[in-house]
């Protein structure tokens, strides 16, 4: 009987080996994500979708795994920010009414070692001072380059404005470059960056923006004395991982650097787990007056093992119990 038991233990194991490598994890598109985040104003996002045959693929690469994307994945039309509710600026700036975003995504592979001059960040003195805020996961990360189609719609000063995401196929969000758009005779600027795992450091920002919740209607504006209720949350930028802070006092500083990242949960090729890619950007925001601020795209690709994985090894298990079940009444 432990030579029985032996064996399964043994079969089992080269079935997870197997598994491991013949399988890999499958991407969950509904449970998957696209979104970004201008400045302090509220995020649009939409969910991954079956209907363009997007897909996104696991494979081990001896060590680690890369990631590939098809084309369509991502695929909506005016989806407005805070979910329908839109943006308001406070005053002291010219209005931005809405933002809205229409996209579809085109195929891209991420690689682990990445690692990329920082668009966005570096040229840091003083105290401030960091040997890797120029550079793009300093030590390497899982990241590429991957373009959006689309626009996001600025209604802003009476008038729709439309801001290429991917103004050429070697520039825009995901890629890097610049994109640039005339509002009036005064250009606003967009520097972007490729797609990271890791973290950011965005640079040479010039504006307070800040953002005032009650329930669920959102005001962003530049950073001015505010009173708010004790309903009323005030909150800013952070140099942490995450967009913003709430504060308690009204009173809002500048902020000069914001750092941002994504996130690399997945073990294996074979399994379940998520990974989190983000394409920060600065905008120089012209004529719209918020001077230069920071801006970050996420993609959030969801993935379970696969199901003859996990058949194969909860069958394995199950044997194991059965065997040690009837040992012990033989017993």
């Amino acid at each position: 009987m432990l030579r029985k038991l032996l064996g399964l233990v043994a079969a089992a194991a080269m079935v997870s080996a197997f598994a491991s490598n013949a399988w890999a994890g499958v991407f969950l598109p509904l449970s998957s994500d696209l979104s970004v985040n201008l400045g302090g104003n509220p995020t649009i996002s939409l969910s991954g979708n079956y209907t363009e045959g997007g897909w996104a693929t696991l494979s081990d690469n001896g060590s680690e795994h890369d990631l590939a994307v098809s084309a369509g994945v991502w695929k909506g039309a005016g989806i407005a920010a805070g979910n329908g509710t839109g943006t308001a600026l406070l005053t002291g700036v010219a209005l931005l009414d809405n933002l809205t975003l229409s996209v579809t995504n085109n195929s891209g592979t991420f690689t682990p070692a990445f690692s990329t001059t920082n668009p966005v960040g570096g040229g840091l003195t003083g105290t401030g001072a960091s040997p890797n805020s120029g550079t793009l996961c300093p030590t390497g990360c899982l990241g590429g380059q991957q373009g959006l189609n689309g626009n996001v719609y600025l209604y802003a000063l009476g008038t729709s404005l439309p801001f290429p995401l991917q103004p050429a196929t070697t520039r825009g969000v995901g890629i890097g470059g610049t994109a640039t758009v005339m509002l009036g005779t005064v250009p606003i600027v967009v520097t972007n960056a490729p797609w990271i795992t890791g973290k950011v450091r965005i640079t040479s920002l010039t504006t307070n923006v800040i953002e005032v919740v009650r329930g669920g209607n959102v005001l962003t504006g530049v950073g001015v004395t505010l009173a708010p209720a004790g309903t009323e949350d005030v909150r800013t930028f952070t140099t942490a991982l995450g967009w913003r802070s709430t504060m308690s006092t009204a009173s809002i500083e500048t902020r000069g650097t914001v750092t941002v990242g994504g996130t690399n949960i997945l073990a294996s090729a074979s399994a379940g787990g998520a990974v989190t890619l983000i394409s920060p950007q600065r905008i120089n925001t012209g004529p719209i007056g918020l001077g230069n601020i920071p801006a970050v795209w996420r993609e959030t690709f969801v993935f379970v093992p696969e199901p003859g994985t996990v058949l194969l090894l909860v069958s394995g298990a199950a044997g194991l119990v059965v065997i040690g079940r009837n040992r012990m009444k033989r017993k």
